[in-house]
């Protein structure tokens, strides 16, 4: 799966989710955390649909701000941990 394809996936879901699919404005970097996009329960929703969907284990040391900020972010801590399980 391509980087822009991972960031899609992510984007489309938190549109979907979280922003009851109204992504008028909405871009891979816009801080997620600050405009209060993400709170304590679509994380933990973001979680289970990131493991999920990408088949990866998200530990909870992956579970800080910078993994979390924007889609960007979001879609790097993935790759990484598909590369991760593809190394195992």
């Amino acid at each position: 799966m391509s980087t822009a394809d991972i960031e899609k996936t992510i984007g489309d879901y938190i549109i979907a989710d979280s922003l009851q699919g109204n992504g008028d404005g909405f871009n891979y970097d816009v801080d997620l955390l600050a405009v209060a996009v993400i709170d304590s329960v679509s994380l933990v929703q973001l979680v289970v649909f990131l493991e999920t969907t990408f088949q990866i284990e998200i530990d909870p040391g992956d579970l800080n701000p910078s993994n979390l900020r924007t889609v960007n972010a979001i879609s790097d801590m993935v790759r990484r941990l598909l590369s991760k399980e593809m190394t195992t």
